[in-house]
């Protein structure tokens, strides 16, 4: 799963990262651009909540664009897996 955009729409990728992971297939997760916002949600936000069960609790690998790689390694990254939703 590809998160590009911060507000409405990365919380929408973020709570369905949070369904699928809830499941029985847990999604990798990659963070670009604006997204990256969404690491720096306030504690107790839905954000900010939604991202530390997925990484804390349910142990979801998330890779970020610039800590974890560029966007062009990550994108080539993201289409191994079978790549479900792009927000």
């Amino acid at each position: 799963m590809v998160v590009r955009h911060d507000g409405e729409i990365g919380l929408q990728g973020l709570r369905t990262a949070l369904s699928l992971a809830l499941g029985d297939r847990p999604p990798a997760l990659f963070l670009l651009g604006p997204a990256l916002a969404l690491l720096d949600a306030a504690p107790g936000s839905e954000a900010g909540e939604c991202v530390r069960t997925l990484t804390a609790e349910l142990g979801v690998r998330l890779w970020a664009e610039g800590r974890d790689g560029d966007r062009a390694a990550l994108l080539r990254e993201a289409a191994g897996p079978s790549l479900a939703q792009v927000f």
